[in-house]
């Protein structure tokens, strides 16, 4: 029995937008800004905090490998979790903005430390 693929994500300048769908094409725009994305050996790539608030907004299935990507994420960017958590609600109203806050608690993040619990 084959599965569908997994779905890989993608990131490009607003003027450069894919229109294509198809059975396996999912298009999510958001909206970066400039202090969003760094670059790393010539290449324009989301920064860590992006990165990690990106990753509790995705919406597929949020599990266990997630979560720990997302720790090790914190813990190798020296990310402040107070600081994700104040985006977090911040961004409350944004799509996936609330589980967003429910993926971060659950991961073991207490805005107050630096570390998961």
């Amino acid at each position: 029995c084959s599965r569908p693929p997994v779905p890989h994500d993608g990131c490009v300048p607003a003027d450069e937008r894919f229109r294509r769908r198809g059975a396996w094409t999912t298009v999510r725009e958001i909206a970066l800004d400039d202090d969003d994305v760094t670059m790393c050996a010539g290449v324009r790539v989301l920064t860590p905090e992006a990165t990690a608030l990106d990753l509790l907004r995705v919406r597929r299935r949020f599990g266990m490998r997630d979560a720990e990507a997302l720790r090790g994420l914190v813990v190798a960017a020296d990310l402040d979790p107070s600081s994700l958590g104040r985006c977090l609600a911040q961004a409350e109203r944004a799509p996936m903005g609330r589980q967003a806050q429910r993926r971060f608690r659950d991961t073991g993040f207490d805005r107050t430390d630096r570390s998961p619990a």
